[in-house]
């Protein structure tokens, strides 16, 4: 009987992946000196930039919103406009401040959101994120408080994310002021870091 000796490889192929966050993607997120890179409506209330800072950082600040609630549900907001990638699943997050002081009051609620859409204006939207809203309760008055939406993926069409910051009325003639500081816009991603080819010898055969 004649011995053959066989040695058969197979070439494995192993992904190692990683996740990981982008930086974050808006201009002046901290609001350091003033509300550039943000544009803010006006009408129902008025939004400037205030020095109170979530960090107590002195020479920062954040964007300060008085909403005067000329009618139950009225809202004044700061949408900042970003160049985004379809596909991805992005996240907005801030810090809110309610002031409990003076004729403010906690009649209200920070709302966040993103908004997809397909022009660099983000005036065409095709698509909305989830909304996380925060209460203007006793328990979030006069201190710092995070708040975030969940991941929300760009749908096809995508080209730039508009990033809303907004105060909220829930009673007419009822004015609040609330800050936000600290947005941050990021993405989640994940990416094939090196492949793995292994030789496997799979025996030998008679």
């Amino acid at each position: 009987m004649r011995r053959i000796t066989g040695v058969l490889c197979a070439l494995v192929v192993a992904f190692s992946w990683t996740a990981g966050h982008a930086e974050n993607i808006l201009d002046n997120p901290d609001f350091d000196t003033d509300l550039s890179s943000w544009s803010c409506s006006s009408g129902d209330g008025v939004a400037l930039w205030d020095s109170r800072d979530v960090d107590a950082a002195s020479g920062s600040g954040s964007v300060q919103i008085d909403n005067n609630a000329p009618s139950a549900n009225a809202k004044v907001s700061c949408v900042q406009c970003v160049p985004v990638v379809e596909g991805d699943p992005y996240r907005l997050s801030a810090w809110v401040y309610f002031a409990d002081e003076g004729s403010f009051t906690l009649d209200g609620s920070a709302r966040i959101q993103i908004a997809f859409s397909d022009d660099a204006a983000c005036t065409g939207v095709v698509g909305w994120g989830d909304v996380a809203t925060l209460d203007a309760a006793p328990g979030n008055a006069n201190t710092w408080v995070p708040t975030a939406t969940p991941w929300n993926v760009a749908p096809s069409g995508t080209t730039h994310v508009a990033a809303i910051l907004v105060s909220w009325a829930d009673v007419q003639d009822n004015t609040t002021r609330t800050h936000f500081d600290a947005a941050v816009l990021d993405a989640f991603f994940a990416r094939a870091d090196e492949i793995v080819r292994v030789a496997v010898k799979l025996g030998d055969a008679e």
